[in-house]
Order: C-alpha cells, then sequence, then structure tokens
C-alpha cells in the first residue's frame, strides 16, 4: 500500500502537480491495471485455465493478488476521501475480501467450482 501510495504523491506533487487529486489517483489505477496484466500473464496456464483450481496458489498467483490487494487498500482509502459513495465502498470492499481469502486460504479458486462455494451453497 505504501508503493501505491508513494505513486500517487509522486503523480500529484512532483509529476502533474496542476491537476486535480483525481487525475493522480487515475494515474496511480492505470498504472495498476497494466501491472495487474503483466502479473497475471505469467500466473495463467494457459493450455489449460481452469486446472490449477482449487490447487495451491503459485508463486506468480501470490504476487498477482498481493499486488492488487495493496492497490485496492489504497483505492478503498482514496475513494473514501474524494468520493464517497456507497457503490463503490462495496465493491473495493467485496474485492478487498476476495483477495484476502484467496491469499490467506492458499489455494486457486475460481468461480466455476463448487470448493469455492460454502458447503451448504454446493
Amino acid at each position: 500500500m505504501a508503493a501505491w501510495t508513494g505513486g500517487y504523491v509522486l503523480c500529484r506533487h512532483l509529476l502533474f502537480p496542476r491537476r486535480s487529486a483525481d487525475f493522480g489517483n487515475r494515474v496511480v489505477s492505470t498504472v495498476h491495471a497494466l501491472l495487474a496484466i503483466a502479473l497475471s500473464v505469467p500466473a495463467l496456464d494457459w493450455a489449460q485455465p481452469l486446472a490449477s483450481v482449487g490447487q495451491a496458489n503459485t508463486g506468480a498467483q501470490t504476487r498477482c493478488m498481493t499486488v492488487s490487494l495493496a492497490y485496492f487498500v489504497y483505492d478503498f482509502f482514496v475513494c473514501l476521501l474524494i468520493d464517497p459513495e456507497p457503490v463503490g465502498t462495496v465493491h473495493h470492499l467485496c474485492t478487498m475480501a476476495g483477495l484476502a481469502v484467496g491469499l490467506l486460504d492458499g489455494k486457486a479458486r475460481g468461480s466455476g467450482s463448487r470448493r469455492a462455494l460454502p458447503s451448504r451453497l454446493a
């Protein structure tokens, strides 16, 4: 989270001092989007993309989720400060919860997996 905050401070005060706070946050969001894509490519088994569902996370998957969780925590607080609204708040909370479960559980989950659902729903 410190890296994302540092990126925002760099954008807002050094690179684009005349731009708005929202602009600085959008630059950070764009960097996260590009980084998330770059980290996702090696995390996916392109031959069988769903083969790892229920298996232990790979290092690439863990790295991608860690970077994204840190970004979503950063962006959650920025959104609360800049433009608090219920839909964005729920979106960030759900995303952070999903990433945290994936990291803490240590197993890859997919929406098509019965193991991803609580037993009473599966």
